[in-house]
């Protein structure tokens, strides 16, 4: 299986969005997953809650608001910040309460129905829309920092669904072209939603990061 993701975010944030614009980043991930006979089981869970989607999302270009000429229109949000409907609106308080709320039952809840201590994994890599939200998570499940890494955000920016592939190449590529890691994957956001997966990744043919030069840059 070949699994591609790719988030070019920017082009669904407005400029004039102070809160959001700045955090932004764009990213492509391909993983390549193989069948192993002598594989260990993959365990996930997931969760999903609709009435607090308009935490997070883009109001306009689905069936229910169709983009148009009026969805393109800037408005003023009331902070000084203008954006149209055809751009994505975030509750910033609201996601990281939930984040805080919702993100550590459910990979502890995940630990226990595998009998996995939370010491026994090498590395907790979660979805990164700022440094700031992870410390916070990893000081209340009680995760030293060196076992979560926060420098995608920093370095490329919230690239939405591919922060954490991101992670894992920007940060384990040289120990998982070696060996295997034991590791929690933590996804949050849109709808909102919310999930982990606990594997074991490794070793790997191949784990590269590819740096494109600033798009303001090229020709």
């Amino acid at each position: 299986v070949v699994l591609i993701n790719a988030d070019v975010l920017s082009r669904k944030v407005s400029p004039k969005d102070r809160n959001s614009y700045p955090l932004v980043g764009d990213a492509a991930s391909v993983t390549v997953v193989e069948r192993r006979a002598s594989g260990e089981s993959i365990h996930a869970n997931l969760k999903m809650d609709g009435r607090m989607r308009e935490a997070l999302m883009i109001p306009a270009g689905g069936m229910r608001m169709p983009s148009n000429s009026e969805t393109a229109q800037m408005e003023d949000a009331g902070d000084s910040n203008f954006r149209a409907k055809d751009h994505l609106r975030m509750d910033g308080s609201a996601v990281f309460n939930f984040v805080q709320t919702e993100v550590p039952p459910l990979i502890e809840t995940l630990l226990e129905t595998t009998g996995v201590t939370k010491e026994a994994i090498d590395f907790y890599l979660c979805h990164q829309p700022n440094q700031f939200m992870l410390q916070k998570l990893a000081d209340k499940m009680g995760i030293p920092y060196a076992k979560m890494p926060m420098n995608v955000v920093g370095k490329y920016g919230n690239s939405s669904g591919v922060t954490i592939p991101s992670a894992i190449a920007l940060n384990l590529s040289s120990s998982l072209k070696k060996s295997s890691l034991q590791v929690v994957l933590a996804g949050f956001g849109v709808g909102l939603t919310w999930a982990s997966m606990l594997l074991k990744i490794g070793p790997l043919d191949f784990c590269e990061t590819i740096d494109l030069p600033n798009k303001a840059n090229l020709p």
